[in-house]
This record gives structure tokens, C-alpha cells and sequence, in this order.
């Protein structure tokens, strides 16, 4: 173990103090926009420790070079890139600084380690290597040269470093799948109340109607309204038409969002963590997403994955679909692949395993209060009966239309008959 120093993680996500949750721009910058990342990591945090102990962090927007350099070499036992989804085609890649990670890579001097680097794409992937912007291109080959093993989601990312001429690859899932330990098992239920089921996003407002929503990231003002008390007079159509339909949650600390899974019988949806989360918490869950990344870790970790149900609104059809035997037949294997990626790589030797020192306190993230306002409720309850009047009043009138047109219809049918006679 390398001293008494705090691990770096780059792209954590986690958030370890009330101060980082006390305005909705900290909050949506320290989340990284979407509490999944930080699952990552604090799933990482755990099997390595075996509790959540305090990380140095840098937001994958703010590199800062300088001074994060001289914090990660002088005050770090390693760095550790949580890089998720990095491997992106021109047309969707992140938004950030290249060359300033470039940079940061090529100067960090304590050891480097790539845990779970993947793809994403919304179209083929055949060709996914050609279509790699060059600074991409340079920050994988840098971080290939200053590690012995990268740990990758899937087949197909390994196949695309393959062809950028990066080989020392170890396909590993991701490391919030085996956040349990061994013998993790899920259990499918004969029945299910369809009421207590729970979904990963807002991703379709017939199925989602009544039941709760995690609104898990991408979505600051939705985040606002419900933390910061934002009004509901102000918000985009389509996020009004969410809180209209649905009991929207979102979480701060991930063992809240764990507990809070666990109460339910299903769980659906376009989020990969977020069906990762429920897993972990005992609830069967789905992804309906069509994108590559999800695909390539559903089909690895034998997550139950129907694209084709993406605007299904029969969850019960959706649930019957959903088979777990293979991916508890195959979980302790992928699980041990994982712990011995963790040794090889050097990971689990130079930040884990041991007494922990005592400068690496615990921590618990705070949880942020998620509930609609007093104002806002009243907004949204007279809204509601104002679609209900005119939803009857819609009702009245297709009456009328249909007594109308039956004796429209009786009248010309007369008219025909007197016609032949």
C-alpha cells in the first residue's frame, strides 16, 4: 500500500460534504449531471476498502493541469480514470479539454489505473475506430502507455482498441455490478403488484403514469424544482408533463437510492446504472435502451436487455420477458474475473487490501432534501384539474359528436331508402 495518502479518482462523481449540494449548479457539477457516475465510484470505493473512505477528486470539466498535478503527484497514492462511456464518435463526444487531459495524463507520476473505459454510439459501430477524433485518439494511447492493464466494459470496446493498436486490455464489465461481493442472486417473483414499480428515467409517459420515476441526470431543471424549490410556472412543457404523471425522486448518496430500490418489485427503464443500482438493491430490473454501450454491458453482464420494448406500455409483458438465469449462473464467474483484474492490474496492491490509515477517514455523502415545494404542489394540483375539466369537457363533446352523427347516419339512410322506393 502506497503510504498514507488519499486515492485520486478522475470523473468520480461522489459528493462528500453538504457544501457540494447547497446550490443546483454544485450540485449538477459535483454529480457529473448524473448520479450513475458516482454509483462507480462508490461502488469502486467499497471493494477496495470495504467502506466509502474520503477520495481526491477532479471533474472530468475542470482538469485545472497545474494544480491538480501537484496535489495528485505530492499527495496521492495513484490516480484512477473512471472514463465510462469515453470512447465516442466526432459527432457525440464529450465536451471537454483534450489537450488539458493529455496533459494531466502525460505529467501524473504516481500509478495509473482504467477501470472501466467503454464505448457508446447510436449507430454501427463497425467502424467506430475511423470515426475517433485524433486528441481522443491520444488521450487512450497515453493512458495505454502509463498502465499495465485497462480494464474495458465489453468485447466490442477491446475490438476498437484492438484496432488503435492498444492490446493490453482486460474485458471486466463494470465495477458497480460486483459493488455486492460473490454470490450475488436475483430473484424473479411469480407476480408482482404493478403498481410498486419503479423506473430508471422519465423515458416514456404512458408507462411511467402514477408510479415513480428516478430522474437520474441530464436533467438540471427537474433537479431544480425538485431540491431548490425552482417554480413549475417557469419549466420546459415536457418536464411539467413528468411531474404532472409521475412521483419523480432523485438521490444524493447512493446507499439512499440503494434502500430505496429495494422496495419495489420491478424496475425499468433507458438507464444502465440505474437497473445496476436496483440489482444490488435485490430488485429485478430491465434496460430498454438502444444505444452501444448499453448493449455491449447488458449482453456481457447478462442484464435482461429488450430495445424493442423501448415504448412498450404493458409492464407486464415487459417483466415476463425477463429471464435472470443466466446472469446469476455466470455472476461469480464475471465477479472473480473482476478481483483478479483488480490484482494484475496493480490497482487492488496499491490502494486496497490491508488496515485502512487513518488519514483515509470515512465518509457519508449527504443526502439532499428531494421534494416538491408547498407552492409548487398547489401549482401542480390545480393544473391537474384543469386537464381533468377539460378532459371531461372533451368527453361531453365526443358525445354530442356521436348522438349527432348516429342520427345523421339514421337520417341518410332514410333518405336513401325513400330514394329506392
Amino acid at each position: 500500500m502506497c503510504g498514507y495518502r488519499h486515492p485520486c479518482f478522475l470523473h468520480g462523481g461522489i459528493v462528500t460534504s453538504e457544501r457540494e449540494i447547497n446550490s443546483i449548479d454544485s450540485l449538477y457539477n459535483n454529480l457529473t449531471e448524473n448520479i450513475g457516475n458516482g454509483y462507480i465510484l462508490y461502488s469502486l470505493l467499497i471493494e477496495l476498502f470495504g467502506k466509502t473512505v474520503m477520495p481526491y477528486q477532479v471533474l472530468l470539466s475542470k482538469p485545472d493541469v497545474q494544480n491538480n498535478l501537484k496535489v495528485i503527484n505530492e499527495k496521492c497514492s495513484c490516480a484512477v480514470l473512471l472514463l465510462q462511456d469515453f470512447i465516442r464518435p466526432r459527432e457525440i463526444q464529450f465536451d471537454i479539454d483534450y489537450d488539458a487531459w493529455y496533459e494531466l495524463l502525460s505529467k501524473i507520476e504516481v500509478p495509473l489505473f482504467f477501470p472501466s473505459l467503454g464505448i457508446n454510439s447510436f449507430d454501427e459501430i463497425n467502424d467506430l475506430d475511423k470515426r475517433l477524433s485524433p486528441e481522443l485518439v491520444k488521450i487512450l494511447k497515453v493512458a495505454a502507455d502509463k498502465t499495465e492493464l485497462i480494464g474495458v466494459r465489453g468485447y466490442e470496446t477491446q475490438e476498437v482498441l484492438h484496432k488503435l493498436g492498444i492490446d493490453n486490455v482486460r474485458v471486466i464489465g463494470c465495477p458497480s455490478f460486483f459493488k455486492n461481493g460473490p454470490d450475488r442472486f436475483i430473484e424473479k417473483k411469480d407476480k408482482i403488484d404493478l403498481n410498486n414499480v419503479i423506473f430508471t428515467s422519465e423515458f416514456n409517459i404512458d408507462i411511467v403514469k402514477n408510479r415513480h420515476v428516478v430522474i437520474q441526470g441530464n436533467n438540471k431543471e427537474l433537479w431544480d424544482v425538485l431540491c431548490f424549490d425552482k417554480s413549475v410556472k417557469d419549466i420546459q412543457p415536457y418536464n411539467l408533463e413528468v411531474l404532472l404523471n409521475s412521483k419523480p425522486v432523485m438521490f444524493s448518496n447512493n446507499q439512499s437510492w440503494e434502500t430505496y430500490l429495494s422496495k419495489f418489485d420491478f424496475c425499468a427503464g433507458v438507464r444502465l446504472h440505474g437497473a445496476i443500482v436496483a440489482l444490488n438493491s435485490g430488485t429485478p430490473a430491465v434496460c430498454v435502451h438502444n444505444d452501444a454501450r448499453t448493449k455491449e454491458l447488458c449482453s456481457y453482464l447478462k442484464i435482461p436487455y429488450f430495445p424493442e420494448y423501448l415504448y412498450e406500455s404493458d409492464i407486464q409483458k415487459i417483466y415476463d420477458a425477463c429471464d435472470y438465469t443466466e446472469m446469476n449462473k455466470n455472476y461469480n464467474k464475471l465477479y472473480y474475473n473482476f478481483e483478479d483484474f483488480l490484482v494484475k492490474s496493480g490497482l487492488r496492491n496499491t490502494v486496497g487490501g490491508g488496515a485502512i490509515p487513518s488519514l483515509l477517514q470515512e465518509f457519508h455523502s449527504p443526502d439532499i432534501k428531494c421534494e416538491l415545494s408547498p407552492a409548487n404542489k398547489r401549482i401542480l394540483f390545480f393544473e391537474k384539474l384543469k386537464l381533468n375539466i377539460l378532459s371531461k369537457k372533451k368527453t361531453k363533446t365526443h358525445r354530442i359528436f356521436r348522438i349527432l352523427g348516429f342520427k345523421i347516419a339514421v337520417k341518410r339512410k332514410k333518405e336513401v331508402k325513400n330514394k329506392r322506393d
